[in-house]
Order: structure tokens, then sequence, then C-alpha cells
């Protein structure tokens, strides 16, 4: 791997800042030309709404709420609204699961009816 541009730029000591060390097998330019820096992340949570928020400038001190796990995932309140704002028949899935299985699972269903799988995952994260 030869990264000549970005490591004039710092991407080597990024890595250092990170790691503590410089990449392995990867020159270090005698002069950076770039600014650099690396961060450390802070907020509470390890998901995926914690990240986002964190990148955008905003750590989450606090714990979000997460969608139930047994049963529905949504409430039906939701998910009417989602139907008559989307005009849409109905969804599919209302549970938790990785994407591609609930794809897999679903897939043809979907095709067939034209209702949205939505689904959730760990992190409470609605996806469609």
């Amino acid at each position: 791997l030869s990264l000549p541009n970005m490591s004039e730029l710092g991407l080597m000591h990024i890595a250092r800042s990170a790691s503590g060390r410089f990449p392995a097998g990867m020159p270090v330019p005698e002069k950076v030309y770039g600014i650099y820096g690396a961060a450390t992340e802070i907020s509470r949570g390890k998901d995926t709404p914690s990240g986002h928020w964190e990148i955008a400038g905003t750590p989450v001190s606090f714990d979000w709420g997460y969608f139930p796990t047994e049963g529905d995932a949504f409430p039906p309140e939701f998910i009417e609204t989602l139907c008559r704002e989307a005009d849409v028949p109905g969804i599919l899935g209302n549970c938790h699961a990785s994407g591609t299985e609930i794809i897999a699972r679903l897939g043809e269903d979907h095709i067939r009816t034209g209702k949205p799988i939505c689904y959730t995952s760990s992190d409470s994260v609605f996806q469609v």
C-alpha cells in the first residue's frame, strides 16, 4: 500500500495519535503539509445513534430508549402513522433482525405485497 499524498497530509501521524505507533511498513514523510487530528469517543453508548450524534459534535451522556425485544418492536400508533403518510398497505417485519436475514426471510413477501420491511437491530435504529 502506498499513500504518499495522504501521508504528507498527516495520515501516518493520525494513526500514531490513535494507536501510539506508526503503521508497520508504511513510510513516514519527512514533512507533513497538512493539519491532522484524531478524536476519542466520549459518549456513553456504543451504538449507531450515539456515534452519529458524537461525530456531529453532540456527545451523548445518557442511555437511549430501546425498542422491545419481544413481540412487536414498534408501537401501533407509529406504524399506523407511517403507513398512512407513506401510503402503504402495512409493513412486514416489525421485529429485531439483521438486514440480510430479514431480507432473505421477507424479501419475496415485500415484492408480492409492496409492503416495506421494517425492523430494528440491537441499537434500536428503525430501519426500512
